[in-house]
């Protein structure tokens, strides 16, 4: 193993092995001669801590290690809701624009597992917009404007005969 040492003369870095430690060397530098010294950081390099601190970071680490951890709370209500409105006709608007909200706040702290749901709310409310807003209200209303009576059902039978022309009397 070698180590480093200034020179005594001109303060050069010269790196020896542990067995030159004693021996009588030259400084590459200033071409002087010395014995080389042993390696200075030979003790330990961390520094003893007092007994009453070490006592203290033991309490610190018990009383840490002995309290439960709190469960991450997953927040999910309002994409529950924007899902759940999303099926309902003039309502899915609404749920349209509380789902986004819900996408755009489930980057906050503490909103763990609201993403998913708050995407799947988006993704229903949109895909039934149109039709649930437009097509529904616009059948209802051709059925309820155009009010056609139900086909008359004979009774023997679902088709009925065609009514057979008659012809006029000749006078």
């Amino acid at each position: 193993m070698s180590f480093k040492f200034a020179c005594p003369h001109c303060g050069q870095r010269i790196g020896a092995a542990l067995e030159d430690v004693g021996t009588l060397g030259g400084c590459p530098s200033c071409q002087q001669k010395f014995v080389v010294p042993a390696p200075a950081d030979a003790g330990p390099k961390t520094e003893a801590v007092p007994p009453t601190v070490r006592a203290v970071a033991m309490k610190v680490a018990v009383a840490a290690s002995a309290a439960p951890a709190a469960a991450p709370v997953t927040k999910r209500g309002m994409a529950i809701l924007a899902l759940i409105l999303s099926i309902f006709p003039g309502i899915n608007l609404i749920a349209l624009g509380l789902a986004i909200y819900a996408v755009a706040r489930s980057d906050r702290p503490g909103r763990s597992g609201e993403r998913g749901v708050a995407v799947a709310a988006v993704a229903v409310a949109s895909l039934l917009v149109i039709p649930m807003n437009l097509l529904i209200p616009l059948t209802v209303y051709q059925l309820v404007a155009f009010k056609r009576p139900p086909m008359a059902q004979s009774k023997a039978g679902a088709n009925p005969a065609p009514p057979t022309p008659t012809k006029p009397a000749n006078h």
